[in-house]
């Protein structure tokens, strides 16, 4: 069996969320640099307002970067622009409680929404994933 332990399976480059505009505008992330291997384990850890679901939301395709790059398994996915709408439409229908996520709230939903991808793009059915 082949050591998956380097495969890349999140990939984000300089991503940046920000809302709103001129002196009103917030930054949530800025020029972020992720890469997750597959077999790790990740924590998001930071005060409440640090960008820790800004930044599950862009993983799960559930909200737009303002720029940047995001690649999932190997695929890139957002280049300053969605390249994969059904994954768009995947994550705001989970988003808005069609999907397994939904009626589910804070954390919880998210880790539904991070799940739901996970299964996407790390092998179900192509013999890679192990199921939990």
């Amino acid at each position: 069996m082949p050591d998956d332990s380097r495969r890349v399976i999140v990939d984000i480059k300089g991503v940046a969320k920000h809302y709103g505009d001129g002196e009103a505008r917030v930054d949530a992330l800025r020029n972020l640099d992720l890469t997750v291997h597959a077999g790790e384990v990740v924590a998001l850890l930071g005060p409440s307002g640090s960008g820790k679901t800004t930044l599950l939301n862009i993983i799960g395709c559930i909200i737009d970067p303002s720029e940047g790059q995001v690649s999932l398994d190997g695929e890139m996915v957002y280049d300053n622009r969605w390249l994969r709408g059904d994954l768009r439409r995947r994550g705001r229908r989970e988003e808005q409680g069609g999907g397994e996520g939904g009626g589910q709230a804070g954390g919880a939903q998210e880790r539904s929404q991070v799940r739901s991808l996970a299964r996407e793009h790390l092998g179900r059915g192509r013999g890679r994933g192990r199921g939990r």
